[in-house]
C-alpha cells in the first residue's frame, strides 16, 4: 500500500488552509485597519523565499536552507492569493451593492 494517497490529501488540506489564512487576513484588515498595506509583507515573504531558494550561500546547522525557501516562496504566495481573491471579491460585492442601491 503506498502513502501517496495520504500525502495528496495532506497537500490539499494544507493549501486550503493557507489559502483560507489568505482570506482571514484580508478580512480583518479591510474591517478592522481600513486599509490594504500587508500585500507587501506577503510580497516580501514570497521573495525572500525565493531567493533563499536560489541562491543557498549557506546551510544552516547541516540542514537544507532550499527546502525552508521554497516552503516560504509557497506559502507566501498562496496566502498572497488568497488575500487577493477576498479583497477583489470585496471589491466587486461593494460596487454591485452600490450600482443595486441607485
Amino acid at each position: 500500500m503506498s502513502d501517496i494517497g495520504i500525502l495528496t490529501d495532506l497537500w490539499i488540506y494544507v493549501t486550503a488552509i493557507v489559502l483560507f489564512m489568505g482570506v482571514v487576513l484580508a478580512a480583518v484588515e479591510t474591517y478592522a485597519l481600513g486599509f490594504h498595506r500587508l500585500w507587501v509583507l506577503l510580497l516580501v515573504v514570497a521573495g525572500a523565499g525565493w531567493v533563499m531558494t536560489e541562491i543557498e550561500p549557506f546551510s544552516f546547522a547541516n540542514s537544507d536552507s532550499a527546502t525552508y525557501g521554497s516552503a516560504m516562496a509557497v506559502g507566501g504566495v498562496l496566502t498572497l492569493a488568497g488575500y487577493l481573491f477576498a479583497t477583489l471579491s470585496a471589491v466587486a460585492i461593494g460596487r454591485l451593492k452600490r450600482n443595486s442601491a441607485q
